[in-house]
């Protein structure tokens, strides 16, 4: 059933499950919660639709030297950033977990990943299977770089379609008809009250009328999202219980950096054979060192985009002796070369871009604001996000001259750094992806980290975290289908003990 926080009377209400938030978290812990017949309580900030009346809660501000996006990045609403992300899905490696110290079994892991994928109705098993990247557009043309002892490995990624990365769609009717499941809009958890021994009893929560209710459980569950899973944890009496050094630092994304160079191929065509291969629906597709140069070279994960360049755009923006001058780039002889051949000419010129996993560091922190706080009292955010690193910088040097030697290696053709790179303003850009990741993490003890394998905060029996927050590092691709997953686990875990 559904009810507006403003329409209830009561002062306290009683489950054997809280969980706090709507968004791909909450949803994907909920979507196994139905099918048990249990007490559950879901709560959401804003309203069933997104009417922007709680926007205003989002408010923060970003101190550092880097802009960080803390307000539209975010949405207060049944959904939540189900509403805002584009569907890419990639599940992380299993040197992302042991590198890292991510302290669950990766091959326990994999069944999880395998039902996130099949939550957001993709082919779970498309991205564990090689022969996927033939159908992408990128591979086909550019094949070469992954042949032959290739530095290099084709990472491809998945997209949910508009209806199915946002999970009302799947489950919101069900949830709202539900008799086990009461879930209360306009609800905005502020605080906690946790007894002597260390079990949290009250969930306090007010409408944006200021209305209040009082939530009891056996488990909570925060799934606010990575910044106000952390500021919800800094405001309230969770604080005190909370030893690691790491809370509240760490932030981290995947920091993209666009047209950092051009590749320029050798004349070459395509087999139709292998173009009818081609999906036209597949636009995302990584390049990435394979791990044993990553390791060596002590870098970041990262992944090359390479998209070739609109011809007829460019040539539209030349004056008429350039376009005498760049007659190659008609490639008139070349096609008709490639027709001969009953081949298609495949693309001259392509922009380079790349994307790199962001190192944990503590200088990336969010914390309390000490002159302005929210209509409730509690003190707004603040986040630093510091420039990138030495270790980022050095991450996209040695990726790139990896990258020109295979393209070399590959008789493929030349990769030119752009002007824009090799002066290193390129790294001044602000970055456009707004994934939060990290403040929260998980560890095996509770002064490396705020919450175990299981998702448990370390020093309190009934609270856990689930959400981007709690990952010890970021990968270099997108997080919500681990966010998922990691839900998806915690959820049998709760199943098992409630």
């Amino acid at each position: 059933m559904h009810s507006n926080l403003d329409e209830i009377s009561t002062q306290l209400l009683n489950c054997d499950i809280c969980v706090v938030g709507t968004g791909p978290a909450g949803l994907s812990i909920v979507s196994k919660l139905l099918k048990i017949n249990k007490k559950i309580i879901l709560l959401e900030s804003g309203n069933l639709s997104d009417t922007g009346d709680h926007d205003f809660l989002n408010i923060g501000k970003s101190i550092g030297p880097r802009f960080l996006d803390v307000q539209s990045s975010r949405l207060r609403t049944f959904g939540g950033a189900g509403k805002l992300w584009a569907g890419v899905c990639r599940h992380f490696s299993l040197n992302d977990f042991e590198r890292n110290n991510w302290p669950i079994n990766y091959a326990d892991f994999i069944p999880y990943y395998i039902d996130a994928y099949n939550l957001f109705g993709l082919n779970s098993n498309f991205n564990f299977e090689e022969n996927s990247n033939e159908k992408y557009f990128l591979y086909q043309n550019l094949k070469e770089l992954y042949k032959n002892d290739s530095f290099f490995n084709a990472k491809s990624f998945i997209q949910a379609s508009e209806k199915n990365r946002d999970l009302t769609n799947k489950f919101g009717n069900e949830i709202i008809n539900s008799k086990n499941i009461n879930l209360i809009t306009n609800a905005t958890a502020v605080d906690i009250k946790i007894n002597p021994f260390g079990n949290a009893e009250k969930l306090e929560v007010f409408s944006i009328n200021k209305n209040k209710l009082y939530i009891s459980a056996k488990k909570f569950v925060l799934c606010m999202g990575a910044l106000e899973n952390c500021r919800f944890l800094m405001n309230s009496r969770t604080r005190k219980y909370i030893n690691a050094n790491s809370f509240g630092k760490g932030l981290m994304s995947h920091p993209g950096f666009s047209n950092i160079g051009k590749l320029y191929l050798n004349p070459k065509c395509l087999s139709k054979k292998n173009n009818k291969k081609i999906n036209k629906k597949l636009k995302y597709f990584n390049t990435e060192l394979k791990q044993e140069f990553i390791n060596k070279e002590k870098i970041l994960g990262h992944g090359f985009s390479l998209k070739p360049v609109n011809i007829k755009n460019k040539l539209k923006n030349m004056q008429f002796n350039e376009i005498i001058n760049n007659l190659n780039y008609v490639n008139v002889f070349e096609n008709i070369k490639c027709n001969l051949q009953n081949e298609i000419n495949i693309p001259k010129e392509w922009d380079v871009s790349i994307g790199i996993e962001q190192e944990f560091l503590e200088n990336n922190y969010l914390k309390q604001s000490t002159s302005e706080k929210d209509i409730f009292n509690k003190p707004i955010l603040e986040v630093f996000w510091d420039n990138i690193s030495k270790k980022e910088i050095k991450t996209i040097q040695i990726a790139n001259r990896y990258f020109a030697r295979q393209v070399i290696l590959s008789k493929l053709g030349v990769f030119e750094l752009s002007e824009k790179l090799k002066n290193n303003s390129v790294f001044l850009e602000e970055d456009s992806i707004n994934h939060h990741i990290g403040l929260t993490k998980m560890s095996k003890k509770g002064e490396e980290g705020v919450v175990d394998e299981n998702l448990k905060l370390h020093n309190i029996q009934n609270v856990y975290v689930s959400g981007s927050c709690v990952f010890p590092s970021s990968s270099s691709v997108n997080p919500t289908l681990t966010v998922s997953a990691l839900s998806l686990r915690l959820a049998d875990h709760l199943i098992n003990i409630v």
